[in-house]
């Protein structure tokens, strides 16, 4: 999609202000051949705190957006090309999305939810649970294939 993606200039402005510190990003591609799913973590400090920012994010659809433990409206705040980040921190978290909590159970058997106390409110963290706690293991021969790898390397310290 030419033309949508950030100019020199907004890329000039965003480099002298902010500093990213990672981006961790998780695909799902078992939502059909026309689409897929994503959960991007991207950590960044700011040097001017309280200035407001975006980040690119050409997408069919946001579901959830969280800046520093605050739920912003993706209806408000993203238009298919950018999610809007108003007022960030000194150091700053955009995450989450209800499906890791899912996916955590899912793809990787997953016993132990660790939900940040400063990242979410008391009924998010209990609606995470839920669903944490709701689903099953997969049972899928690649991810009890990968939970394998990661038994024997905690056994005998070799990574197969």
């Amino acid at each position: 999609m030419p033309g949508q993606n950030l100019t020199r200039i907004e890329a000039q402005e965003r480099a002298a202000a902010l500093e990213v510190q990672s981006y961790q990003v998780e695909i799902d591609l078992t939502q059909g051949a026309e689409f897929f799913g994503s959960t991007t973590r991207v950590r960044f400090t700011s040097k001017t705190p309280g200035i407001s920012t975006f980040i690119d994010a050409i997408t069919n659809s946001v579901h959830s957006v969280v800046l520093n433990g605050e739920v912003l409206d993706p209806a408000v705040v993203s238009d298919g090309i950018r999610i809007q980040l108003p007022s960030i921190a000194a150091e700053n978290e955009l995450v989450w999305n209800k499906e890791i909590a899912q996916l955590a159970r899912q793809h990787n058997d997953a016993n132990v939810i660790a939900v940040g106390a400063r990242q979410h409110s008391k009924e998010e963290v209990l609606e995470l649970i839920k669903i944490f706690i709701a689903e099953p293991f997969s049972m899928d021969e690649r991810h009890e294939r990968r939970i394998g790898k990661i038994g024997l390397y905690e056994q005998t310290g070799e990574i197969s």
